[in-house]
Parts: structure tokens; sequence; C-alpha cells
């Protein structure tokens, strides 16, 4: 049985789910480097200047994917809203 499991591991490439549900794959990739950069902090200063450049980027996106993801909300609850579907307008405020 853990054989089948190891294969699949090795064979199925682990795909990095996001809590939030607005974070994009571009913001996880600078998170996932940060987190390594982590690791190694205590190395030297300039690594500890590139894990503080990786958290900025990172909050950048974040933030970035944010807005686009509220922005894409409210246009579609406006839409519903225009065209006098309440029920969607209701779900999607929810």
């Amino acid at each position: 049985m853990n054989n089948i499991v190891e294969a699949t591991k090795q064979m199925v490439p682990e795909k990095i789910k996001p809590n939030k549900l607005w974070i994009s794959d571009n913001t996880l990739q600078p998170a996932k480097e940060k987190r390594q950069l982590k690791q190694r902090i205590r190395e030297s200063d300039a690594t500890r200047q590139q894990y503080k450049q990786k958290c900025r980027e990172t909050r950048s996106a974040a933030r970035h994917d944010n807005q686009k993801w509220m922005d894409m909300l409210c246009y579609a609850m406006l839409k519903s809203q225009y065209q006098g579907d309440v029920s969607a307008t209701a779900q999607q405020g929810a």
C-alpha cells in the first residue's frame, strides 16, 4: 500500500491550494520563495534583505489579487441588480 502512495506522490505533483479563494498562482510563487528564504534567514544579511523583498512582493501581490477579486464581485452584483435578479445579488453578497 505504501508503495502505491509513494509512486503516486512521485508521479503527480502536489497542487498548492490557497487558503483564500482570491489568491492567484502569481502570488503563491513569491510566497513559496519567501518560505524557503525564511529557513535560511540567519545565513547572511543579503539573505535577510532578499527575504524582506519577497515579503513586500508577496504582500503587494496579495493586495492586488484581493482588489481584483472585490472588483469582480462588485461588478457581478451590480450587473445582476440591474438585470433585476435579486436572488443572484443576495447570493454574491453572502
